[in-house]
């Protein structure tokens, strides 16, 4: 397996597990089942939002010093780059917060 293959296949594999978890956690009669799915997924998508951020949002920023680039430019690419990281961060706190509360509504 090439390295894009497996980096292809982690991609289907932690959106497949963000995905079910995310199903389980909305639509899943029991709410151990559902608490724990939402816990996990948290995770998951913590992970991911984590290293999204450290490895694309964050280096990004140096587009503001680059004379090549236009502060347009710079601030769009930005924008977009921190706005899909920080959606992962809200699904994460949302999930967590989901998980670890102790009364239903």
């Amino acid at each position: 397996m090439s390295a894009k293959e497996e980096a292809w296949a982690i991609l289907a594999g932690l959106i497949t597990l963000v995905g079910g978890g995310h199903v389980l956690a909305w639509r899943g009669k029991n709410p151990v089942l559902r608490r724990a799915a939402a816990l996990v997924t948290a995770v998951v998508s913590g992970m991911i939002a984590y290293f999204g951020t450290a490895a694309y949002a964050v280096p990004e920023l140096r587009d503001f010093w680059d004379p090549a680039v236009s502060q347009r430019e710079a601030f769009i690419g930005n924008a977009m780059v921190w706005l899909i990281c920080l959606s992962l961060w809200f699904v994460t706190l949302r999930l967590a917060v989901f998980g670890l509360r102790k009364r239903r509504v």
